[in-house]
């Protein structure tokens, strides 16, 4: 008996000494933070600075960082060195070192650049040498760095705390000079204490409450505040701003915004929910940042008329809510939510309210008649634990490239040069080629929600800036994976694919990184494949570039620009060319700023392709090629002039939605670092039609993660007899007012296309429909007349594809006043008349 339980004692130690320090140890937890870029706040400069010098570090800057890369600017008056702390835990320093740009006057041979660990009881040092060049006093003063790169990299053992970082020049220093450090970072290693499959995957499974708001049709709204709206040179307008008692908003207005339920006055919400013995309501709470200081109200949670919890809201500043409902187990329990206001003070507060459709901000002066609370992602909450993957040929992982502004005629695979795209071509050895991709819409938010959800935008609400937030009633392929046991992360750098948007839901890593920074992406995607190697992983990247303004690095920039070209500047051609459009002034094709723009175009896609090459590289050379899929696509094409516009968003034409897609399977990608030609067998092309939102359940079989078949509208990625492609931002016929709020639909089929100009609001008739020949005129030129058979079969598909939007439409939130996302919208492009707002014709083909 007595050895029976010492031997049950030891089992149980033995597990705990495994299991708790999964548990407690930070280093399995992952986040962006063991990813380290140099930080100025964990450098101390030492000898060899100015008093007062600081160490200068662009994440991203337009002009100073051409690479789009963390850039760090060491300034050396004369030979000096500097330390960083980087922590105590093992992993690797790496960098890269520009050439030392020198001031106005003197050369030196070179300058050595050595990184050494002190401290503790590791020695070690690593050190390149710079060759330099004097300064070309010619050049644009924005070109910090052009020239001769060094990467190196440093092992850091346990207990390596600090880096010392060297500049020592061979030859005389005169001022000015520095040295730049190219992505300097510590990537912290992730060690496996037990087998990855051992691990257990613990999560929250929600139930989000907004998904389950039925709004009223005919819901009585009520008188929120009273506004006074005031323009510079415009009339003061009055109005009384009139909200739903409650709904379903995209970013309520508190200081930061948040989906959220909003409760207008003493509102209430209800809903039939099952709530399990470990159940709890979860959220956020804040009052509308219109509210004046003062302001409280009473927050109230009931079960079958019971009260659970109550909670005093008395700041826009969002506080964090729980509320155990396992007392209450069972199912079909009337879940309740209600507001009572407390103290509301009269006083008019003064706030910015953005105007999409313009792109401004119109400042009003609100007087709150009620009292507004916003319920920030509500959610019905219960622990739950899988066990990881591990990655298999079978089950392999799967890293989803998703490449803004990517038109696929411009690629080797699918036309295009061949050396333009040296690494596409070589992938699509390797691949399966899908010749007749369509993407859901030809922008990024309606097309990257369907890439989420496997939905069309008119099913799942993301159908313009102002209704941007992925709706709560589909689950996201991250979810789906997530659920499954599959590590799951996420880095992007299109401001628009925000976290609190909803696209972040379901990664456990979601980083949001600078504007127009791919080779960031790069450095993080391969840090995630490294620390998680071994385990079943979905990795979603999504590069900006080439989206306009074309502005490829280093030697890329003007390679494919003409000569005679070569002083324009993207600005000024696309200002130009807007500018000539908006008086009505013809621009052909083959206008110098149109090729300008063009070839600066090739430029970025080059550089994309180089950033593709590097990918595949690092996923063979950390062994996981053979175990790792790798899905190419795009969210939507690119528009020059063709049909009238410069831009994407407004045209469902060849060069907007057509978009390249590949699935290299896994093991294609083994020998990729080394050179080595394609597996056997390994490269077919397909020739169907298929739809980019097939790639949600292709993705998810591929993952072995399940998912209700039923939901989806699309199976995998199948050729089908014809594509639906849509867009809520087409040009208005008639020209005037906004230009793209015109709905267009369009059925595509591999010989034809019909587009549809769905009427607006007071318009009579059943609006404009258009039919191409994409066999006679595949540049889609010549508009045919909508009659004979193959235009009524295309006619009855698009009716069957608008039932089926009809029958399965969530409720999408709507945006909310968020001024920051205005701001992201200005710096893309998409309001004032930026890229893709010129209109030159109200017709059908042009």
């Amino acid at each position: 008996m007595r050895r029976g339980l010492l031997l049950l004692a030891i089992v149980v130690l033995v597990v705990l000494g495994v299991w708790r320090p999964w548990q407690a140890d930070p280093r399995l937890r992952t986040d962006l933070r063991r990813d380290l870029l140099l930080d100025p706040q964990h450098v101390e400069l030492l000898e060899g600075f100015e008093p007062g010098t600081r160490l200068v570090v662009w994440p991203d800057h337009p002009r100073e960082n051409l690479d789009r890369e963390q850039v760090a600017v060491v300034p050396f008056p004369r030979n000096g060195r500097m330390l960083w702390h980087v922590g105590a835990r093992p992993g690797r320093f790496s960098a890269r070192a520009a050439r030392l740009q020198l001031g106005q006057a003197g050369d030196a041979s070179s300058c050595r650049v050595t990184v050494a660990i002190v401290g503790g009881s590791a020695t070690d040092s690593v050190t390149v040498e710079v060759p330099v060049v004097g300064p070309d006093l010619e050049a644009a003063p924005e070109r910090l760095r052009e020239g001769p790169e060094k990467a190196f990299s440093l092992a850091l053992p346990t207990g390596a705390e600090t880096l010392e970082i060297r500049i020592d020049s061979s030859g005389p220093v005169p001022p000015g000079s520095f040295v730049t450090l190219l992505s300097p970072r510590v990537v912290h290693e992730q060690p496996l204490l037990v087998p990855a499959a051992d691990l257990p995957l613990e999560f929250d499974e929600e139930q989000r409450l907004t998904a389950l708001w039925e709004p009223p049709e005919d819901g009585p709204l009520v008188p929120f505040a009273d506004a006074v709206s005031r323009e510079e040179g415009v009339e003061p307008v009055a109005y009384v701003e009139e909200l739903p008692p409650v709904e379903v908003t995209g970013a309520f207005s508190a200081r930061t915004g948040r989906h959220a339920l909003a409760f207008t006055g003493e509102a209430r919400f209800e809903a039939t929910v099952d709530l399990e013995a470990d159940s709890r309501l979860e959220g956020s709470l804040a009052l509308d940042i219109r509210m004046p200081p003062g302001t409280r109200a009473e927050f109230v949670v009931t079960v079958d008329g019971e009260e659970v919890g109550r909670s005093e809201v008395s700041s826009a500043l969002w506080h964090e809510v729980s509320w155990p409902l396992g007392a209450h187990a069972g199912r079909g329990r009337r879940l309740g939510l209600a507001v009572r206001e407390l103290a509301l003070d009269p006083r008019p507060v003064a706030r910015p309210v953005p105007d999409y459709a313009r792109g401004v901000e119109v400042p009003t002066d609100f007087t709150a008649r009620l009292v507004r609370v916003g319920f920030g992602d509500p959610r019905l909450v219960r622990p739950r634990a899988v066990l990881r993957r591990v990655a298999s040929r079978r089950h392999p992982s799967v890293i989803l490239v998703q490449i803004e502004t990517l038109r696929a005629d411009v690629l080797g695979p699918w036309g295009g040069d061949a050396a333009l795209t040296p690494n596409l071509s070589r992938l699509a050895q390797r691949a399966v080629v899908y010749e007749h991709a369509l993407a859901a819409s030809p922008w990024t938010l309606p097309t990257t929600a369907s890439l989420f959800t496997g939905l069309p935008p008119s099913a799942h609400g993301v159908v313009d800036h102002d209704r941007a937030v992925l709706p709560d009633g589909a689950a996201t392929l991250a979810e789906r994976a997530r659920a499954a046991g599959v590590m799951t992360g996420g880095f992007v750098t299109n401001t628009l694919l925000r976290d609190d948007a909803g696209y972040g839901r379901g990664f456990e890593v979601y980083g949001e990184l600078p504007y127009r920074n791919a080779r960031q992406v790069n450095a993080f995607a391969e840090g995630f494949l490294e620390n998680h190697a071994g385990q079943q992983l979905l990795l979603y990247l999504h590069y900006f570039e080439p989206h306009s303004p074309s502005d490829a690095p280093g030697f890329l920039r003007d390679r494919y620009v003409d000569s005679d070209l070569r002083g324009h500047t993207v600005e000024g051609a696309e200002a130009s060319i807007i500018d000539r459009i908006r008086v009505g002034t013809p621009v052909p094709e083959h206008d110098p700023d149109v090729r300008f723009l063009f070839q600066r175009y090739l430029g970025e896609v080059a550089y994309m392709d180089a950033l593709l090459g590097e990918l595949c590289a690092a996923v063979d050379r950390l062994g996981l090629a053979p175990t790792t899929a790798l899905v190419v696509t795009a969210d939507h094409g690119e528009e020059f002039l063709e049909h009238g516009l410069l831009g994407h968003s407004a045209n469902l034409h060849v060069e907007t939605v057509q978009v390249p897609l590949l699935v290299a399977p896994p093991g294609a990608l083994v020998g990729w670092a080394a050179g080595s030609p394609p597996p056997p067998g390994t490269g077919r092309r397909e020739r169907g039609v298929v739809e980019t939102a097939g790639l949600y359940s292709e993705v998810l079989r591929m993952l072995d993660a399940p998912f209700p078949e039923d939901e989806q509208r699309l199976d995998g990625l199948a050729p089908r007899e014809f594509a639906f492609v849509e867009t809520d931002r087409g040009l208005a016929l008639d020209g005037k007012g906004d230009p793209f709020r015109r709905p267009l639909r369009a059925v595509r089929s591999a010989s034809h296309m019909l587009v549809w100009r769905r009427p607006v609001e007071g318009e009579e008739g059943e609006g404009t429909f258009c039919l191409y020949d994409l066999v006679a005129d595949p540049q889609e030129r010549n508009p045919l007349e909508p009659v004979g058979r193959e235009a009524d079969w295309l006619r009855a598909q698009l009716d069957e594809s608008l039932r089926w939007v009809a029958d399965h439409a969530l409720e999408a939130p709507g945006q909310g006043g968020d001024a920051a996302r205005l701001e992201a919208l200005r710096q893309l492009g998409y309001l004032e008349g930026g890229p893709g707002g010129a209109r030159l014709d109200g017709g059908c083909s042009r």
